[in-house]
């Protein structure tokens, strides 16, 4: 009850595409999954593996590049928001970070901290903290607690942040 009267819970969620993962990834960072509505091919689905790395609409990182807005991407293993053509080019690469830095970020001065943030979990590996079964959900709570007391342990970072935990397709842990 504490949270709730403390923070904005949302209890329902609408997919854009009521399907699988990867292609509400790219419906959540660009407004379309360009016609992908399968998983890239994992053995069991038929998508065409190749054709996910062929995603050349333009995201929202664009737009934040067309108003100058500072962003970056903190990623763990691999950032899959690199399926992405645009996000692949140098002037965007450059704005990727491992997670280390993400934290180390949140120890500094409030004005440089990104205006804009995207954490990607850890997709694969030992670690996974994707909240994506059938990974241990405790590592990807543990990412979120990790992430909130980082930004909270910085008062004026906490005073200027909105932190909105997503899921990429309908549902997720409530």
């Amino acid at each position: 009850h504490p949270l709730g009267r403390a923070f904005r819970i949302c209890d329902r969620w609408f997919s854009s595409l009521p399907g699988p993962t990867w292609p509400n990834r790219f419906f959540a960072l660009s407004g379309t999954s360009n016609g992908k509505v399968d998983m890239p091919n994992d053995g069991i689905h038929k998508a065409d593996l190749p054709g996910f790395f062929e995603q050349t609409q333009e995201t929202v990182f664009d737009r934040l590049n067309e108003q100058a807005v500072h962003w970056k991407v903190y990623f763990h293993d691999i950032p899959q928001s690199t399926a992405f053509d645009r996000q692949r080019q140098p002037h965007n690469v450059a704005r990727y970070f491992y997670i280390d830095e993400f934290f180390a970020d949140t120890r500094g001065p409030e004005q440089e901290f990104p205006e804009y943030c995207l954490i990607e979990p850890d997709y694969m590996g030992f670690g996974q903290n994707d909240d994506h079964p059938p990974h241990d959900v405790m590592r990807a709570e543990k990412l979120i607690a990790d992430v909130y007391n980082a930004i909270r342990a910085n008062d004026p970072l906490w005073q200027s942040t909105l932190l909105i935990v997503v899921f990429d397709e309908h549902g997720g842990f409530f």
